[in-house]
């Protein structure tokens, strides 16, 4: 049985996970590692966040985009296949 390691687990991760599957062509094994140098984001509290001040964007498949200042991009590929048919 051959083994490839497709790269190296750095220095300074740490190993969070392993998942074994075997499929048709043989095991396979994937390590979920992290790195512990990154610092966190800070999490704000509620009476922090002013709402007037928040964007955001909505990703789908009908609209491309939906922006929260109530705006629509289409989805291109969606009007692609509207026209063939």
């Amino acid at each position: 049985m051959g083994f490839y390691n497709s790269r190296p687990i750095p220095e300074g991760f740490i190993l969070k996970s392993v998942t074994v599957r075997r499929k048709a062509r043989g095991w396979f094994v994937s390590l979920q590692i992290e790195d512990k140098s990154v610092p966190t984001t800070p999490i704000r509290s509620n009476s922090e966040i002013n709402p007037l001040r928040v964007k955001g964007c909505d990703l789908g498949i009908n609209k491309l985009v939906s922006i929260s200042n109530g705006k629509t991009i289409a989805n291109p590929a969606k009007q692609k296949s509207f026209k063939r048919r």
